[in-house]
């Protein structure tokens, strides 16, 4: 089985972290949703703020993550070079 070229690779796991930035993004309006229904089955109005709040939060990192490591698979799928190197001095005295 012959494996398909790195940038293709690249292309599709950074496209494929694009598309769960919308999925992290409706299962984040789901849950708040549902924690909030109006038919008294859910929680209270200022509960639901909370919610609404700490569950955004989590949901900008993740959101965070996804971009960017999203935008560096495809730059590498580009053709972009990046370096691990370290800038730091190793061994010896400075």
């Amino acid at each position: 089985m012959k494996l398909p070229p790195t940038t293709t690779l690249a292309r599709l796991a950074g496209l494929g972290a694009f598309g769960m930035v919308g999925v992290l993004a409706l299962a984040y309006a789901a849950f708040v949703l549902a924690l909030t229904l109006p038919n008294g089955e859910g929680i209270d109005r200022i509960e639901g703020w909370v919610a609404w709040v700490s569950a955004g939060c989590v949901w900008l990192a993740l959101e965070g993550v996804h971009i960017v490591y999203g935008r560096y698979l495809l730059g590498i799928a580009s053709g972009q070079n990046y370096s691990i190197e370290s800038s730091w001095r190793t061994g010896g005295n400075p």
